[in-house]
């Protein structure tokens, strides 16, 4: 949920589809012999109609060596005070707008309007990031659609009033937000949303409040409920992410007592675009990545839209910034594809957006073998695609076995000490390093359990959600449970896939929290999450089990009651059940080979 950076996860509205796309063709180097202009070039074409200046000898063609010149001279107007912001909204009609909610707290907004003759359609970014850097990156898309941009600072951020409680106020303020620039007389009724992580999040809130004149939206990494996607995971606090990030926004985080939970009850169910996807006429284009920190809430919230079959939604090889450890292809992000969809459902410019596959995702796969199956794009018209759940039984011995065990009282037990947490390495963090980084730095620990099946003979595709279900058992009140699932490589190299945790008072679940008996066997299901990678011949499957993961997940001090500090936090001995009777097993979506029609990302063009 950071601003934009190099890392190019915050894409609001049409940065890359406007601006770079240009800038690009400015910055190419030399030109050939042939100087491309805008008779042929639609890079150029598109930089004349902003910057009609820019055609130095008034022809109406601008040729590459006009633009270069005159991008030179922008970068110099830039660098005088004052003259980014004089360059870049000269053309535009800007002002700055204290806008109220329904409770009287007024927020910030920055409004740009097109020169000409109005009324225009209107695309709305709600950030905590600051309303002058979305609005800097939405300028182009207002003189290029051109319609309205209105950008504006969340409550209790930068210039608003109010205070910030971590987007528990943006179902409202998002239908208050789009009802008043609806209401304007530049604008025409037709309003979009859209935004990359943070203002994503906000862009999802308004959909679930249906504002009647809200007609598109285009999130990027992006979750439709910041409690249920991005603070916790199966209760357990994701605690790196969730307290630097409010920290940068200026509030105070309280980090006792711990554990820190919160009532994940009925009333936070309806908060979601699942619970208010019933007559929801929001026209969603949705992008995630395998690796990104909010990834299920792309999919889920497909399937929640999917009746309606205005969504469409991009699930690449990607994270919430750039991934370490494995290096998959570079096409594995898909291209941006916003400023296409907000024109087609804003003005019906043409675009064949309803021509597109309904979800169109990347399969990994091995990237050490270069004619390995996977690391392609495939498509589909409904989530999941057909699959077949295959089981891993965890074994005494330490083995994934696709037969059930037989033992009538088999188990593994490990001693977790919250004074002495399992470091993070890898896995959908923001902060953290991040990716399908290897474990094998964690080997020598002996409080991690680990289960490896025999390597595959073919190769097998996973693609959809996979869980885990531990019968475990403990000799304190509450404790967590981490979980990882990890391709081994035929060289040792263990790739972190998914992982996840859950917090084992949730054990009847997430509504009905309760204390766990002394010795007592419970049966926890841990939601990894979704993927889709191909697991190669002579790769294996391995999960680990641990106790804690930190600091991704906030470090549990073994209590049910609230607890001041670690300083008498217990050792928890647990035990996870591998017997016939208490049979723990991995279950993944498994595709038959054949399933899965390939696509060719390009075809997401203009």
């Amino acid at each position: 949920m950071s601003p934009a950076d190099e890392s190019g996860f915050f894409r609001p509205g049409s940065v890359r589809a406007c601006v770079a796309a240009v800038m690009t063709a400015v910055l190419a180097g030399a030109a050939p012999a042939a100087e491309k202009t805008s008779r042929d070039d639609p890079q150029l074409k598109i930089l004349l109609r902003l910057f009609p200046s820019a055609d130095a000898n008034g022809d109406g063609i601008l040729t590459e060596s006009e633009a270069k010149t005159y991008y030179q001279k922008v970068q110099a107007e830039k660098a005088q005070p004052g003259g980014a912001k004089k360059t870049q909204f000269k053309n535009l009609e800007r002002k700055t707008v204290m806008v109220a909610m329904r409770d009287g707290v007024k927020l910030a907004t920055e409004v740009l309007v097109p020169p000409g003759v109005g009324p225009w359609p209107a695309v709305v970014v709600r950030t905590p990031y600051g309303r002058d850097q979305a609005a800097t990156a939405l300028f182009a898309a207002a003189l290029v659609m051109p319609c309205g941009v209105v950008t504006q600072d969340m409550r209790g951020l930068h210039d608003s009033e109010g205070r910030f409680n971590f987007f528990r106020d943006d179902i409202d303020d998002g239908y208050d937000t789009v009802e008043w620039v609806a209401r304007q007389p530049w604008c025409n009724g037709k309003v979009a949303i859209t935004g990359g992580s943070g203002p994503g999040i906000a862009a999802k809130l308004a959909m679930i409040s249906k504002p009647p004149h809200l007609a598109a939206a285009a999130t990027t990494v992006a979750a439709s409920s910041p409690y249920l996607y991005a603070a916790y995971h199966g209760g357990v606090l994701r605690q790196n992410m969730h307290d630097r990030w409010l920290r940068e926004r200026g509030v105070r985080v309280e980090e006792w007592p711990k554990p820190r939970t919160m009532a994940f009850d009925k009333a936070e169910q309806a908060r979601t675009l699942a619970a208010n996807a019933q007559d929801n006429r929001v026209a969603l284009y949705d992008v995630g990545g395998w690796y990104d920190i909010f990834l299920q809430s792309a999919l889920d919230d497909f399937v929640a839209m999917r009746p309606r079959g205005k969504v469409r939604v991009v699930v690449g090889g990607f994270g919430h910034g750039p991934l370490e450890g494995l290096k998959y292809p570079a096409d594995a992000r898909p291209p941006d594809r916003t400023f296409e969809w907000l024109t087609f459902w804003l003005i019906d410019a043409g675009q064949n957006v309803a021509a597109w596959p309904a979800i169109v995702y990347y399969l990994m796969g091995d990237t050490m073998n270069l004619g390995a199956p996977g690391n392609a794009w495939k498509q589909a018209q409904t989530w999941p695609i057909p699959n077949t759940p295959r089981s891993y039984y965890l074994t005494g011995e330490g083995r994934l076995e696709v037969q059930p065990p037989r033992s009538e009282d088999a188990s593994l037990g490990y001693s977790y000490d919250p004074k002495d947490p399992v470091p993070t390495i890898g896995g959908a963090n923001l902060y953290l390093p991040k990716g399908p980084m290897d474990q094998r730095p964690l080997k020598d620990r002996k409080d991690i359990l680990r289960f490896t099946s025999r390597p595959l003979l073919e190769p097998m595709e996973v693609t959809g959600k996979v869980l885990l279900e531990l019968h475990v058992s403990t000799d304190v009140p509450d404790t967590t449970f981490m979980a990882k699932v990890i391709d081994v490589y035929p060289n040792g190299y263990e790739a972190l896939v998914v992982d996840s945790a859950m917090m084992a008072r949730y054990w009847q679940g997430l509504d009905k929290p309760a204390p766990l008996e002394k010795g007592k066997v419970y049966k926890l299901t841990i939601d990894l999450w979704s993927t889709a990678l191909v697991f190669d011949r002579g790769h294996r499957v391995a999960v680990h089990v641990a106790g804690s993961n930190s600091p991704r997940y906030e470090v549990h001090p073994n209590s049910y009651a609230p607890v001041m500090s670690y300083d008498s936090a217990p050792v928890a001995n647990n035990a996870v059940h591998v017997s016939a009777r208490h049979p723990s097993r991995l279950i993944l979506p498994v595709i038959a080979p054949g399933v899965g029609k390939d696509f060719d990302i390009k075809k997401l063009t203009r």
